[in-house]
């Protein structure tokens, strides 16, 4: 609000970015609709005070539009990374096998993010435990982060018989991140939280294709089976689906790429377009403050 109201008096313009899902926090920690209610309305009377909202997909937009009340101008503008894919392949998996402990054949799985059940991560381990049964043999997965639900998903791992299988690799750093990406055969994100995350784009960068769940707003800007893949959610067809995927390599070829080619999107490139529509903002509000009219 402090922000809107000094655009407005030194007549600058104001351009809000649209990323959060507010309803579902304000749901859970207001237990109370009304409030709810009331928090959301505060909100949007600001994004309400711009001059145009972005928006990171279109599922967003159109949450905002049709659900939060958005009545600013609004436009998609994706988000992207300033990470680049690795220039050895070879050598990023070598560097990861011998940091975590895996062997050279075992297939790799990634979780990156905050440790917070929030984010359903405790989907992931149940939904491997799974496909374990099924018959998923000399696979890891890594978790990299912290969060305030690492002794609860430590609990879950070996509650599922998962200890062997499971790494916790904490915060790395950027050069190891890329690795990590780059050794995985696929990035498991089943959030329903998150409206575009960037460690999605993040493991496009390396070719890791993302399993999402349907009617995860994340998962948006994704197209089933030709960029990554959307599972029904429930642990079952997740797990069935993980199979199914290393069963193909074919096709996991075909996906991989287009992965890469469709949904990576470096910062150096898009604030190139940033920078170009806020001169043009600019530019408007001084021909509008000039205008005799």
């Amino acid at each position: 609000m402090a922000g809107v109201l000094y655009a407005k008096i030194h007549k600058l313009p104001v351009v809000a970015t649209l990323h959060s899902q507010y309803k579902q926090d304000f749901e859970k920690s207001l237990k109370f609709k009304l409030a709810s209610n009331m928090a959301l309305n505060t909100i949007m009377r600001v994004f309400n005070a711009c001059d145009e909202c972005w928006a990171v997909n279109g599922d967003i937009k159109d949450l905002y539009v049709n659900e939060y009340g958005l009545t600013a101008p609004c436009k998609v503008r994706l988000n992207a990374t300033d990470h680049h894919p690795v220039s050895d392949v070879v050598a990023a998996a070598r560097i990861v096998n011998e940091t975590y402990g895996i062997s050279a054949d075992a297939t790799v799985f990634l979780f990156v993010g905050r440790i917070n059940f929030i984010k359903n991560i405790d989907f992931i381990v149940r939904a491997l435990a799974k496909a374990k049964a099924m018959g998923l043999k000399n696979f890891k997965m890594l978790f990299a982060g912290k969060g305030q639900d690492e002794e609860k998903l430590a609990a879950l791992v070996r509650e599922q018989g998962l200890t062997e299988e499971v790494v916790m690799c904490g915060l790395t750093g950027k050069e190891m991140l890329e690795n990590l990406y780059s050794r995985a055969k696929l990035f498991l994100f089943p959030s329903l939280y998150d409206a575009n995350s960037l460690v999605q784009i993040e493991a496009a960068c390396q070719g890791t294709p993302t399993v999402f769940l349907e009617s995860a707003r994340t998962a948006s800007t994704v197209t089933p089976d030709v960029n990554g893949y959307v599972s029904p959610p429930d642990e079952d067809s997740y797990a069935r689906m993980i199979m199914d995927i290393l069963a193909d390599p074919e096709a996991y070829k075909r996906v991989s790429a287009a992965a890469r080619r469709d949904l990576y999107l470096n910062w150096d490139n898009v604030v190139r377009d940033v920078y170009d529509d806020y001169n043009t903002f600019v530019e408007k509000m001084r021909r509008r403050s000039v205008s005799p009219y």
